[in-house]
């Protein structure tokens, strides 16, 4: 990413951790949910917000037969 999209990146980061520390979740569930967003992010090297459902069901396609 370049640094706009970074800088782009780190808001929304903060937004997700901020959102779910207000939802009550645990600081368990939410390392675990940054951490998937952190690698999705990686994966496709674009913010959040920029991917698209497609993306993801690659994304999630390549991890089932990985995992599987």
């Amino acid at each position: 990413m370049n640094d706009k999209d970074q800088t782009h990146y780190n808001a929304l980061y903060e937004q997700h951790v901020n959102a779910l520390t207000l939802q009550g979740k645990s600081e368990r569930t939410i390392e675990m949910y940054s951490r998937s967003l952190r690698k999705i992010t990686e994966t496709f090297d674009m913010p959040p917000d920029q991917i698209t459902t497609e993306h993801l069901k690659q994304y999630f396609l390549k991890l089932a037969q990985s995992h599987s």
